[in-house]
């Protein structure tokens, strides 16, 4: 895994859209599954980078996609992945992966009790 993480950091982003499919988010979630995997510093901090390089580019990569609102081609890939790296213990690659429930134990500072334990799709 960790050499597939570094060939994908390597060769750098997919620039062709913004999207999971054949964009800079795909690239960015192929990290996160290494990182759930392996828990290795050196890849959540490219995860961050390719982050941090999504959002600044999105909406401009966006208009390369035939659909530039959808999961798989635009900016709604690049708001899961963005989304997904700021948890990345809890991240999934939308519609593909399972993961494994956030427990409701958290509060908000309003101290209201909050639940994000999704049920993911097979």
């Amino acid at each position: 895994m960790k050499r597939a993480a570094e060939v994908t950091w390597k060769r750098g982003l997919l620039k062709k859209g913004p999207g999971l499919c054949h964009g800079c988010s795909g690239n960015g979630y192929a990290l996160l599954s290494v990182y759930r995997c392996t828990r290795d510093p050196t890849v959540l901090a490219r995860v961050r980078r390719f982050g941090q390089w999504t959002a600044k580019n999105a909406i401009q990569l966006s208009a390369r996609a035939e659909s530039p609102l959808s999961m798989f081609e635009g900016l709604a890939g690049a708001a899961a992945f963005l989304a997904d790296s700021l948890a990345p213990d809890h991240s999934w690659f939308p519609g593909c992966e399972t993961g494994a429930r956030v427990q409701p134990a958290a509060t908000t500072k309003m101290n209201m009790p909050y639940d994000i334990s999704l049920e993911r799709m097979p």
